[in-house]
């Protein structure tokens, strides 16, 4: 009986000891569930809130002690806090919470964050001008930028090549990645020459004869027109500059040739073609053409002579041309060109038609020169009228002058007069006697 007993003793204890542990578990389980319901309603709930991109959220304590309970929700410890809002795809953002702010639901809205945007083609286009949305936003060969996530309308625009367009997707995350390739624009061309029947060139090909046309891809393309015994033309043209055509006339000039030219006489003057060059030993003259050469010499009559071939031999033997000259005096004098005596007046000779000079002389009398210019069968006339010295020297002074003194002298001729007195005379002297005076040259007197 007694350990029946002991074993009921034994038994009334476990079972108060088990409710005594579930009493206390369920006030422990009690006051946890009122804590966690104090803690989720006095927690912020930050509603994260993104566009078409869905991408999984984080959120991180940046400064402050903050404890997640739930999806997005959370107790701050700290007085403030700063959080940092993260998702592939969208900007960072950075959110300040006070625990004693009324407010504890939070909508926070995230922006795209911009995506390379990478478009790459094989046409080397320094000067390429990329324009999204009509805004021009880069000058460079390949497009690398950054642009938020969307849908735009691209543009490429470059010399020698027809503008691009086409409407880009952006993703978020992701971005843009393609490569393209351009049509080159193409540019008719028509090139004329003069003379036609030339070879036409471009970039060293052959596309003709000219005259010629076609079309051609946009580009600085090295033109060489060639035909034989002409220069040949060479030109680099941009064609991205020609307004949508290109389009030349060329005139090629002839090669050089060198003709050998002998004169009779020398000194005179060489036309070829109509354009004076050095009259010298060797000419340069035009290989592809005909060359009229002309000389000219003053007394001579002009010789042309055209020659077909840019090389060889001609000789000018001009035939001089003369015409006469008279020359008379008022006097009898000599006639001389330079110091070479011609005879006397009149004279009467045949010259070389060009200027000639004589000098006409008598002692006593001063020397007059003239010049003439002689033409061709024609009669030329010298009066010459000399004078005496006296007379020349009274012809070339002047009716008043000023001496280095400043006296102001008139000249006089003086009129012939008798000097002395009559026997009748009163008061005249025994040697005071008739004579006349005259005055062989003029004289100056001072006005003063």
């Amino acid at each position: 009986m007694a350990e029946k007993f002991e074993l009921e003793i034994e038994k009334a204890k476990r079972s108060r000891s088990k409710k005594t542990q579930a009493i206390v578990l369920c006030s422990a389980l009690f006051f946890f569930a009122t804590a966690l319901v104090y803690l989720y309603l006095t927690a912020f709930q930050i509603n994260v809130i993104q566009k078409n991109y869905k991408s999984p959220i984080n959120i991180t304590t940046q400064s402050g002690n903050s404890v997640s309970i739930g999806h997005n929700r959370l107790f701050l410890i700290s007085s403030q806090t700063e959080l940092q809002i993260t998702a592939e795809g969208y900007k960072s953002k950075t959110l300040f919470l006070e625990k004693s702010q009324v407010s504890r639901i939070l909508d926070v809205e995230l922006s795209y964050a911009e995506v390379p945007v990478k478009i790459t083609k094989s046409e080397e286009t320094p000067s390429a001008r990329w324009m999204v949305n009509n805004i021009n936003i880069a000058s460079t060969n390949n497009l690398d930028i950054t642009l938020k996530p969307g849908n735009y309308n691209l543009r490429l625009s470059s010399r020698n090549y027809e503008d691009y367009t086409s409407k880009i997707n952006v993703m978020p995350a992701k971005g843009f990645n393609s490569e393209i390739s351009l049509s080159p624009t193409v540019i008719p061309y028509d090139i004329q020459t003069v003379p036609t029947g030339s070879e036409v060139y471009f970039d060293g090909k052959l596309v003709g004869i000219s005259p010629v046309k076609g079309t051609i891809d946009s580009h600085i393309v090295r033109v060489v027109i060639s035909k034989s015994k002409f220069v040949d033309v060479i030109e680099s043209v941009d064609l991205a500059l020609q307004n949508g055509k290109f389009s030349r006339s060329y005139n090629l000039k002839s090669q050089q040739g060198s003709l050998q030219v002998l004169y009779s006489p020398k000194g005179g003057r060489l036309f070829v073609n109509n354009v004076e060059v050095a009259a010298s030993d060797r000419v340069a003259v035009r290989v592809a053409s005909s060359n009229n050469i002309r000389y000219s010499h003053p007394g001579y009559d002009d010789q042309s002579i055209t020659t077909e071939q840019g090389v060889g031999q001609i000789q000018f033997r001009l035939r001089p041309e003369y015409g006469d000259v008279y020359i008379t005096a008022n006097v009898k004098a000599k006639v001389y060109q330079g110091k070479k005596y011609l005879g006397d007046t009149p004279f009467n000779q045949s010259f070389l038609s060009v200027r000639q000079r004589f000098k006409i002389i008598r002692d006593e009398y001063a020397p007059q020169y003239f010049t003439i210019d002689v033409l061709k069968r024609k009669e030329h006339r010298i009066d010459a009228e000399l004078l005496t010295w006296s007379r020349h020297h009274l012809n070339q002074s002047k009716a008043i002058m000023t001496n280095s003194f400043g006296m102001i002298l008139k000249r006089f001729r003086g009129q012939g007069f008798e000097m002395g007195a009559r026997p009748y005379i009163r008061g005249r002297r025994a040697n005071e006697i008739i004579r006349n005076v005259k005055f062989r040259r003029a004289f100056y007197l001072s006005t003063k």
